[in-house]
């Protein structure tokens, strides 16, 4: 006999690996027409002739990496580039710094901010101050390679690109945290921004490090500054308004992931809530506009970020329906084969990347771990705002986050 919990059983199973399943041959069909119509290694013509590009880095008391974070920006292979660096409102000596390598390079400006006016001010304020039409944003804790503005401008010579995303990889991997954290960006990024990018559905080109066009970012209302996580709100309205976004997996960029356990839970709380608030701003975007981002990207993005988390619990009921009606053989069956999909989704993806780090090694325990540490974000962002409490930049203006609060 089969009993409600039975067909409610059946689909969770099957949307959570129907969701791995397409992700990973959508990743496979990008890898393929990639090397079949291989992208532009360099801008066209001579490097005499390849556009000026400002590079824009927003900072705020970041003196332990600023300085690093200029030195590679200066010494990437891209010939021509201005670069603006936003001091919003540090409290150390993060300006103080970048004054002293743009008092030894006529090529870095400083813009300082008296008080902290959040990232996206920072950004937009530096987008007006910028002289060139292409722009590359850089986070004040991010290392690009050499290459790899020259490979986002290659991309952005396009007139139908807009915006780049480009890899990110974590720096230190060292510890247990630095290897699931580079484990996550290798499967997310490996696997589903591929898979995205196949169908033109990119949902974030990832501040880290990326590359957009000045004018199509202030056509469209600049770096939006209501909702916590900018990159992936400005990628979606770009996405909306008709631009092109694309993804170039060897843009390399490598960036500083949380130490701590508690560093890292305010940075997935604070990605997390503005990922729900840039899911509540787009609604709209699930009845009207591209094809890509009605039937595929934000219906990915409204799962990954509420349904997947929502759907955790219910596990819990059905649990002890499951070790009364099901035999052992068929729990395992159900148990493996989900785990095995987790595990070939993180594994896929260190193959496309060609990563050789021995972490993929944990790739077992991560996969097994990781949903339960961002359920746990999940419920804690939750309760902190059906607390009224605010979740966001400590120090920072927080943005308006709910319905209601829109008006």
């Amino acid at each position: 006999m089969i009993h409600p919990e039975d067909i409610a059983l059946a689909i969770v199973v099957s949307a959570l690996l129907s969701r791995w399943a397409a992700l990973m041959v959508g990743a496979l069909l990008e890898r393929w027409r990639s090397r079949r119509a291989p992208p532009a290694a360099t801008p066209a013509g001579p490097r005499e002739g390849w556009p000026k590009i400002t590079v824009i880095v927003p900072a705020k008391d970041e003196e332990r990496a600023v300085g690093r974070t200029l030195e590679a920006v200066l010494a990437t292979d891209y010939p021509h580039l201005d670069v603006i660096l936003v001091d919003d409102g540090s409290t150390d000596r993060t300006g103080a710094i970048a004054a002293q390598i743009a008092a030894t390079d006529e090529r870095v400006r400083v813009l300082r901010h008296r008080v902290n006016r959040g990232k996206a001010a920072s950004l937009n304020h530096a987008l007006r101050e910028a002289r060139t039409d292409l722009v590359i944003t850089v986070d004040a804790d991010t290392a690009p390679e050499p290459s790899c503005f020259t490979r986002i401008v290659a991309e952005l010579e396009r007139p139908s690109v807009s915006a780049v995303a480009v890899n990110v990889k974590v720096d230190a991997r060292s510890g247990i945290l630095g290897a699931f954290q580079s484990l996550e960006y290798v499967a997310e990024l490996g696997v589903d921004q591929r898979a995205l990018a196949l169908v033109n559905g990119v949902t974030v080109v990832a501040g880290a490090t990326a590359g957009w066009r000045r004018d199509a970012v202030l056509g469209v209302g600049g770096f939006p500054t209501e909702t916590l996580t900018e990159d992936s709100d400005l990628t979606i309205t770009l996405q909306r308004a008709g631009h092109g976004v694309v993804y170039r997996p060897d843009a390399v960029t490598w960036t500083r992931a949380p130490a701590t356990l508690r560093a890292l839970m305010k940075q997935r709380r604070r990605w997390l809530w503005g990922n729900l608030q840039t899911a509540y701003k787009h609604r709209a975007g699930l009845t009207q506009g591209p094809n890509a981002m009605r039937w595929i990207a934000l219906p990915n993005w409204w799962f990954i970020n509420l349904v997947v988390f929502l759907l955790t619990p219910l596990w819990l009921v059905f649990l002890p329906h499951a070790l009364t009606h099901y035999s052992a053989p068929i729990l395992l069956l159900i148990a493996v084969g989900a785990q095995g999909f987790e595990i070939a989704h993180c594994l896929l993806g260190h193959a496309l990347d060609g990563e050789h780090g021995k972490e993929r090694l944990l790739a077992p325990v991560q996969r097994l771990v990781w949903p339960f540490f961002l359920w746990v974000v999940f419920a804690s962002v939750i309760v902190t705002r059906l607390r009224g409490r605010s979740v966001g930049w400590r120090g920072a203006p927080e943005p308006v986050v709910l319905p209601h609060e829109r008006g």
